[in-house]
């Protein structure tokens, strides 16, 4: 038996009920299988074309497993599909339940074999974190493993086949990588296109994922640099080094400004460090490597502003030198001026502490 239930709603949110609503025995619509006009008619127990009825306040109850009803039921699909032939004012639902029970079934079904999935492979905190950026959750390396992995488990109750297909590979790793590179920083979207440092990557997801696999030298590079940034912990212990940079920068200036930068205070820092208009600032060697080291222990963080452009950023310190140059440059320069010594310092001690939790 399939039970269908030919509901009739009002706009009305006064209206709670209605009585008999009686429906013509033939009219014509458009066939919502095949898009063609044609008549429609609705028939009683006996196959003789009459009117149909929804009784009942509003709600009348048929089996379609009777010809007759099925016949109805693909006139009242027609009905709906054609407001126009629906009384003003109202609006008609077709529910069937033998459907709905079995979509529920289906989604149960689903749901738990996305939940399973999660379950085998939670120890593995890449792949969920990975999966959560597929799902598009933020802040991913800022969760603890838990909340990490409820958050998942909420996406599969509610998008069970995201998940599925997520898990099952459906997704290239190219485009686990772009995530990861997205929530670092590594790849930003500037005026509608990604960027990696200066280079255009493309407008789209796809776009990137094309780009990677044409130059893998660039992917190799952006991989290695994310197994950088998301080592045990490696955003929260970037964090924790970046703030302590900060507070050691600022005990060498004597300062006492918070170590949190706002933007106000990132280009206060930025017209304070910066060397004056023409003076020179030849880059020696030392500053090069400290650069290079910074770099790779992940305490830089690489910024993109419509006042600077692209430059790096270390603790409130806006590593630009005034010239406009390319960020590594100005960072370089930056570091072999010789009032951004105490930074230089900071700098080295953050290095030496991220390089030895890393030992660790």
């Amino acid at each position: 038996m399939a039970i269908v239930h030919v509901i009739r709603f009002s706009n009305n949110p006064q209206i709670k009920s209605f009585g008999d609503t009686h429906l013509p025995e033939r009219f014509t619509a458009k066939d919502p299988d095949t898009g063609l006009v044609r008549e429609f008619t609705f028939k009683n127990a006996y196959g003789a074309v009459q009117g149909f009825t929804i009784a009942n306040g509003g709600t009348e109850v048929i089996d379609t497993e009777k010809d007759y009803n099925e016949h109805n039921y693909q006139s009242l699909r027609a009905l709906v599909a054609n407001p126009r032939m629906i009384p003003p004012g109202s609006e008609f639902r077709l529910v069937n339940l033998e459907s709905e029970a079995e979509a529920q079934k289906a989604n149960r079904a689903l749901r738990m074999k996305a939940l399973n999935m999660i379950e085998s492979s939670k120890d593995n905190g890449g792949l969920i974190g990975s999966i959560a950026r597929r799902l598009g959750i933020n802040n991913v390396g800022s969760l603890s493993a838990g909340e990490l992995l409820n958050r998942v488990e909420e996406r599969a109750e509610a998008e069970p086949q995201t998940v599925i297909s997520i898990m099952q590979n459906a997704y290239q790793p190219e485009l686990f990588e772009f995530d990861k590179a997205k929530e670092s920083g590594l790849i930003r979207n500037k005026n509608g296109f990604y960027y990696y440092g200066e280079i255009q990557l493309g407008l789209s997801e796809a776009e990137v994922v094309a780009y990677f696999l044409k130059d893998q030298n660039l992917y190799s590079e952006i991989v290695r640099r994310n197994q950088s940034s998301y080592g045990p912990s490696a955003v929260r212990l970037a964090d924790s080094l970046r703030s302590q940079a900060a507070s050691a920068w600022h005990n060498e200036q004597g300062s006492a400004q918070p170590l949190i930068a706002t933007d106000v205070q990132k280009n206060s820092a930025a017209k304070t460090e910066t060397p004056a208009k023409g003076e020179e600032t030849q880059a020696d060697p030392e500053a090069v490597k400290l650069f290079e080291d910074a770099k790779a222990a992940g305490v830089l963080v690489f910024e993109q502003s419509d006042d600077y452009g692209d430059f790096y950023q270390f603790g409130v310190a806006s590593m630009l030198d005034g010239t406009g140059a390319d960020a590594e440059t100005q960072a370089i320069n930056f570091l072999s001026h010789p009032a951004n010594k105490g930074i230089a310092k900071a700098m080295r001690k953050a290095i030496g502490q991220k390089t030895t939790v890393e030992a660790i």
